[in-house]
Order: structure tokens, then sequence, then C-alpha cells
């Protein structure tokens, strides 16, 4: 039966996606039975066996961390006679709360200031600064794990023939365990790798740079006029708020004062507020970070609008910058270029571009996450704990470390 188990069945089934239980005589070894079958981390195996007295069974939970690590046991549970079942009343990633100093690979793209690369003096990558180094700290110390770094120049998008490129390529060739950045949920990347639990939900929209021009106001010199205050209703009152009111100081004054403060309010016209508005005009070069989901979302999608923008007015790819700040300070620098971000980015940047920027109306609501490579077995305990510290607040202080507070009202946490 061992062999029959480890050779027909555990190599090409998925043992995670099943619950298996098993009934083993007292002398059977269970680490000697399991010597070479690889149990996930994720995978609920359960061993059912007779302790010696013959009264009592137990069941016992066995796992891997990895392949090639030691067989793991914990007792899941104890049945007898008069007390009937009992089991653990822990969940299974309480249960199975520590990795024992297992190594995850941690890759991530320099994007600040949610992901910051740190390297030492020799340029070797150790350590990742920004919003999701410190997910990844509190990751590791509550996890019990080594984590080793490492870069990409990009996040990703799938190629003609299928290949994919970025960090999302070094998900699929299996090159890394996590990648701690934002990535954005499409259809495409769910075929191909698997997300965390998301880090929160944002939109995405394009932003211009404000124009200079502003609208002549040309009812102002009449507005003071209409004031709105209500007119008495007795004749002889009337004819005296008539003789003050003609007053030529007063009128004067007051008609002066009033001016100045119409002209005083400057007031500027969007020369569009959509994105077919965007295509109408024809001047604006449109723009998206370069190998990303966005460029992947422009080139695939079945929208008659955005499918106009991919084909007339986005830039060469060349010319795509490599993130988002890049795209905003294009803004400012270039004439008439539009770009597309996220608001909880744009949040984090705005007060870093040397002009003022005014976005478009939304195109979509997105989540963002990490992401890991397809049946990874590492995904469940990081949810885990993913939502420990969500349900426990720790994201919601995290995020002020990197997050302006004056644009707090953008983000909402998943």
């Amino acid at each position: 039966m061992r062999q029959q188990f480890s050779k027909e069945i555990a190599p090409w089934i998925s043992m995670a996606y099943i619950n298996w239980i098993i009934f083993f005589r007292q002398e059977t070894n269970i680490h000697r039975f399991f010597s070479e079958i690889f149990v996930p981390l994720d995978c609920i195996f359960l061993v059912v066996r007779k302790y010696k007295d013959g009264a009592s069974t137990s069941l016992t939970e066995i796992y891997n961390i990895d392949k090639d690590r030691e067989l793991l046991t914990n007792l899941f549970g104890v049945w007898n006679e008069k007390d009937g079942l009992r089991i653990t009343k822990l969940t299974l990633y309480q249960r199975r709360n520590d990795l024992y100093g297992q190594m995850i690979k941690v890759a991530t793209v320099q994007d600040p200031p949610v992901s910051l690369i740190e390297r030492n003096s020799s340029g070797e990558i150790i350590g990742i600064k920004g919003f999701f180094g410190t997910v990844i700290q509190i990751l590791q110390k509550n996890l019990n794990c080594t984590v080793t770094y490492a870069e990409c120049d990009s996040w990703g998008y799938v190629l003609p023939n299928g290949s994919w490129t970025g960090i999302v390529g070094m998900l699929v060739r299996k090159e890394i365990d996590l990648a701690a950045t934002e990535l954005l949920m499409t259809s495409d990347r769910l075929e191909a790798i698997e997300f965390t639990t998301p880090v929160f939900s944002t939109k995405c929209r394009t932003f211009i740079k404000r124009p200079y021009f502003t609208a002549i106001k040309w009812t102002a010199y009449s507005d003071p006029f209409y004031s709105g205050h209500s007119t008495a209703l007795i004749d002889a009152i009337r004819i005296i708020d008539l003789v003050v009111h003609l007053t030529g100081v007063i009128i004067l004054a007051a008609y002066s004062a009033a001016l100045i403060s119409f002209l005083a309010v400057k007031i500027f016209i969007m020369p569009f507020s959509s994105m077919e508005g965007l295509l109408n005009d024809g001047s604006y070069k449109f723009g998206v970070i370069r190998n990303s989901a966005d460029y992947n979302f422009f080139q695939n999608t079945s929208d008659v609008i955005l499918q106009r923008m991919f084909e007339e007015i986005l830039d060469d790819v060349e010319n795509l910058p490599r993130n988002y700040l890049e795209g905003l300070n294009n803004i400012c620098s270039q004439d008439k270029y539009a770009f597309m971000v996220t608001d909880n980015m744009f949040a984090i940047l705005e007060h870093q571009v040397p002009c003022i920027l005014e976005p478009l109306d939304t195109i979509m609501q997105t989540t963002l996450a990490m992401a890991v490579p397809s049946r990874s077995p590492f995904r469940g305990i990081i949810n885990s704990n993913i939502l420990l510290m969500r349900d426990s607040g720790v994201l919601q202080r995290v995020l002020p470390l990197n997050w302006s507070y004056n644009h707090l009202r953008l983000v909402n946490l998943s």
C-alpha cells in the first residue's frame, strides 16, 4: 500500500484539495510510512491508530513544511467508548503557525514609497522598506521563517506565446515563493498564479495637468446686485431704502468690494471629464506603466473606447514609464499627457510632483494583493496572518506610515 500511494497516487494529485484519513495498525511507524510522501503544509491528513491499551484511538495529523523537510505530527483528537470523540478547538493555522526557519524567497518591484529595496555596501539586497516591507517583516516574525530577497524590474504581462514577463513570470516559473508588491487582480493573472487575501481595494482613474487658463466670469459685473436680501413690504420704508442705497459712496463701496470678491475667484475649465472625451480631444498622449496589468488591461479590453485609446493615443511601449511616480512626473513635464494611476498611489505621490493634477472619471474598481505560485502550500498560512493583521488593526496602523493622513479617504481596506 505504501508503494502504491507514494508512486501512483501522491505524485499526480493535489494533496491539499482532499481531506485524507488513513487507518494504521499499532505497529505501523508513521514516519517510516511517509518517508517518501510529501504532505503539504495546507493538506489535512489524519492517521487513525489505536493506543497500546486498545481502549482509545488517536487521530494524528501529519504534514511537511516543504519537500525534504522532516514529517511533523500533531495530536488532532482522541476517541474512546466512554467519552466519544474529543478533538482540538484550534484552527488549522493556529496548529501550524510555525515554519521552523523555512526559507521564503520574496521578490519585489522598486515602487517607492510602497516598496523600496534596501541594499548593503556591496549592492546586495538585504530587505524591503515601505508598506510591503513592513508587512513582510511582520510575516517573518509571526511565521518564524527566513526571508531572502530578489528584485524584478516590472510587474509583468502575458506575451502572445503564453509566457509571462516580470515578477508574475518569476512566480509562474516558481523562482520565488512570494511577490511582495501591489499586483492588480486580473483574469489572465488568476489563470497563472494565486493571490493572497487582498491588502486593500482602490480605484483606477486617469489624471491630467490642471489647465492654465481660467474662464472669464462675465456675470461678475452684475452678480453684486443679486445679493439675495429680502425687501421691505411697507412703502415708506422702501422709499427710505431707495434714498440710502442711491447714495454715491455706498454704491461705490459696496459695488467695488463685491466686484473684487467675484473677480478674485479663479475658475479653470476641464477640457473633458471622461476617457471618451480624452480620446475625442485627440491632442493628448496617454500612458500606463510598461509591462504591467494596466497595459494588459487596455491591450485585451472589450470596451470600444478603451480599445481605441490603446490603438490611437497610447504612447509607444519604450516610452511608457516604469513606475507611478515617473508617470505622474510625465504629466507635468510633457505637454498634454494623461496617465492612469490608482487612487492610493496618487494619494501618496501627489505631493512629489511639481504641478497640480486633476482626475477624470473612474475607470474601474480594483483590488490589490500580493501573490504566490499556483498551488503554493504557503498561501493559506500567509492569508491567515494577513487576516489577523487586518482584524487586529495592524494593517490600519501600517498604512499611515506610508500613506498621507490627508488622503486615507482614498483607500478602503478590504
